[in-house]
């Protein structure tokens, strides 16, 4: 059983988003990165093991989907959009 707290990013294949995703799995956290260019987050989560998804932030039925498969997150991080998308 895995007891390390998840923590999601959006926007995680570059930038800020990516810096965020090394420090939160340098913080303990199990890391899922998701964005757009879903090539570009392999790279960045498989750095710190950890899991990318395919999302769209502005397209609500993307985010509805990853919603729906994902398991609880404790840790929500929203880099690159402009309205919350998960509340």
């Amino acid at each position: 059983m895995n007891d390390r707290r998840v923590a999601l990013v959006t926007g995680a294949s570059s930038g800020i988003g990516a810096a965020t995703v090394r420090a939160l799995a340098a913080a303990g956290f199990e890391v899922i990165g998701a964005a757009r260019r879903l090539e570009r987050v392999e790279e960045v989560v498989g750095e710190v093991r950890g899991r990318a998804v395919r999302l769209d932030v502005t397209d609500p039925e993307s985010v509805a989907e990853l919603r729906a498969r994902l398991p609880s997150i404790e840790t929500y991080v929203c880099i690159g959009a402009a309205v919350p998308v998960w509340a």
